[in-house]
C-alpha cells in the first residue's frame, strides 16, 4: 500500500481578504473603530470618544469610597479627647473632656456620693500601675479604712466614733 498523501492533490490554500483596509495599515479588528479622520480621535478599549471622557477635574466617582467605620476604642478616645470649656473661680478654663469628667466625680465623691467613691479609688488605683493596694503600709491601711467609714457613717447619717 503506497502512501495516501502521495495520491492525493494537494489543496489550494485559501487567502483571507480585509473587507475594510485603512490607508494607514492599522488594523482593524472589530474592536477599534476610527472616527473622523484625526489619530487623536480614536475610539476603542480604554479611549472612549471625546464626548463622554472626563472632563478636566471631574472624577470618575465624585462621591468616592465610603469612611471606614471607627471603632469603640477610636469613638471614646476621640470624645474624651475633646477640648470643653469650663469657668472654675471665675476664670475660664480649656481642659481635656475626660479632666472635666474626673473633676466632676471627685466633686460628688466629696459630696457622699459613694458610687463615685468607689470610682475615684478604682481610676487610682488603675492609674498608679506600679503600685497597688497590697503594697501600702499599715498606716496608710488604716487611714483609708477611716475615711471609708466616715463616708460610710456620713451617707447613712450616723456620727463615726473617734478611735482615739
Amino acid at each position: 500500500m503506497s502512501n495516501d498523501r502521495e495520491d492525493k492533490p494537494a489543496k489550494p490554500r485559501i487567502q483571507r481578504i480585509r473587507l475594510h483596509d485603512n490607508a494607514s495599515g492599522d488594523s482593524t479588528d472589530g474592536h477599534e473603530s476610527k472616527v473622523g479622520n484625526n489619530d487623536d480621535e480614536k475610539v476603542g478599549y480604554g479611549k472612549p470618544p471625546k464626548a463622554h471622557q472626563f472632563k478636566p477635574g471631574q472624577s470618575g466617582n465624585p462621591s468616592g469610597r465610603p469612611k471606614k467605620r471607627k471603632d469603640e476604642a477610636t469613638l471614646t478616645r476621640e470624645l474624651l479627647d475633646r477640648i470643653v470649656t469650663i469657668t472654675e473661680r471665675g476664670k475660664v478654663k480649656r481642659i481635656r473632656m475626660i479632666e472635666a469628667l474626673i473633676r466632676r466625680v471627685l466633686e460628688d465623691a466629696l459630696k457622699g456620693n459613694i458610687k463615685n467613691v468607689k470610682l475615684l479609688f478604682a481610676l487610682y488605683n488603675a492609674a498608679s500601675t506600679n503600685q497597688s493596694i497590697e503594697d501600702l503600709t499599715e498606716d496608710d491601711k488604716a487611714v483609708l479604712a477611716v475615711y471609708e467609714s466616715q463616708l460610710f457613717a456620713d451617707r447613712s447619717g450616723k456620727v463615726a466614733s473617734d478611735d482615739r
